[in-house]
């Protein structure tokens, strides 16, 4: 990890001998405020960086907001100059293969190797590594402290354990006159979250922790959804379920939530956190989403040069290392020896983040079309009449019109 740093202080050294000092100008789209403060945090600590070493190199940001078409799909477009690391989207990485560098060509196997490549197989399209993440969100479980101590239950590992211990709490505590308590909730509503939790919810039903997504004419796949559907009509409700991430987030505050699934949000004082729950023990899944960050092919060589040793420091070890321990916790890394780090592992849960289970929609078709159409179809049989039958031969034969067996990842 020294020789690393060292080559990476070397290099930025040289270039800026060769370029007489510039200004690297990086580019994101977010309304998010955490999202915008992660990024920040990481210009930042690069400037610190460059100031210390007497490195004459200025990493600037650039922050657009989201509102209707991409500016950052716009830029790419016109092949604008005026940026030289685009800070994206992991849902829109296959867009970008004609435009980006392939970092296998710029980047050491030592530096690409350090990440888990299932987390960056998401920006290898056509055997290119076009970006790698700059920090990442996970979902996990929460489990209420005080009435699984209360009544001696622990968290479930399993989505029948989950359900089991829930009902027989929900009684006790209906039994006391408490009628405020939700059994759980899994943010199943009518948008890009809900189709996220139906695909994280399907992947917990995998056979082995190997396996990849289930097809949806798997018996996994059919199992799932009815396991959803009994979740929902014996521990929650249709409203509980449509809830939205601020309402829960607000039940979760209040202690209200005997279970839930949530973007891992740092302390909650009142809740166990751990992997959720999956058809068997020792299966779980948890939706990963983020940013990444690449070069485009269309600045200078010289730029391009520099642009690289920026990047380099951005998704190196060190840089990994502070996010987590100052976020304490907060993201997900993709680089999964951090949480075999000893100084990591005095502020994060480095067990919890160790046996996350990683799932994101695939690369190789529009992620936006694909959303929707699983909240269309499978909304109809969770919260209306519809037979299985037909949520999952809807979704079947999209995917399979659709994807072309996930063959773009192939390195």
């Amino acid at each position: 990890m020294l020789v690393s740093k060292l080559l990476i202080f070397l290099v930025l050294y040289l270039c800026t001998k060769w370029t007489n000092g510039m200004t690297i100008s990086a580019v994101v789209e977010s309304d998010d405020t955490s999202i915008l403060d992660y990024v920040s945090y990481m210009i930042d600590h690069f400037n610190e960086y460059a100031k210390t070493n007497g490195l004459d190199i200025e990493l600037g940001l650039t922050a657009y907001s989201q509102t209707g078409d991409s500016i950052i799909d716009s830029l790419i477009s016109k092949q604008s100059t005026k940026y030289d690391l685009f800070i994206f989207s992991d849902r829109n990485s296959a867009n970008y293969v004609d435009s980006f560098l392939d970092l296998y060509s710029c980047l050491s196997l030592d530096h690409i190797s350090m990440y888990n490549h299932n987390i960056i197989s998401k920006s290898i399209i056509n055997n290119k590594l076009i970006g790698l993440p700059m920090f990442l969100n996970n979902n996990i479980l929460y489990a209420n402290k005080e009435y699984l101590k209360k009544y001696a239950k622990s968290v479930p590992k399993t989505w029948d354990e989950l359900i089991d211990t829930a009902l027989y709490i929900l009684e006790m505590e209906k039994g006391l006159g408490n009628s405020n308590l939700i059994g759980y909730n899994g943010l199943f509503t009518d948008d890009t979250v809900g189709a996220q939790s139906i695909y994280e919810f399907i992947y917990t039903f995998r056979d082995s922790i190997d396996d990849k997504f289930p097809d949806f004419s798997s018996s996994g796949a059919y199992n799932a959804l009815t396991k959803l559907k009994s979740i929902k009509e014996m521990i929650a409700s249709d409203n509980i379920f449509m809830s939205d991430g601020n309402a829960t987030f607000g039940e979760l505050a209040e202690g209200n939530l005997l279970f839930a699934k949530f973007i891992n949000v740092g302390e909650m004082p009142h809740y166990y956190k751990a992997p959720l729950p999956g058809n068997k023990d020792g299966i779980s899944g948890s939706y990963v989403s983020g940013k990444y960050v690449g070069i485009p092919n269309f600045i200078s060589e010289e730029r391009q040069k520099v642009a690289i040793e920026v990047l380099k420091y951005l998704t190196s070890y060190q840089m990994q290392k502070s996010l987590v321990i100052d976020y304490k916790g907060r993201i997900y890394s993709p680089i999964p020896r951090l949480y075999d780090d000893e100084d990591v592992c005095k502020d994060v849960d480095c067990n919890l983040m160790k046996n996350i289970q990683p799932i994101f929609m695939p690369i190789d078709v529009n992620n936006d079309v694909l959303e929707k159409k699983l909240v269309s179809s499978t909304y109809e049989y969770l919260y209306g009449d519809a037979p299985i039958s037909q949520a999952l031969g809807s979704m079947n034969y999209y995917m399979g019109k659709h994807i072309n067996n996930l063959s773009l990842n192939k390195k």
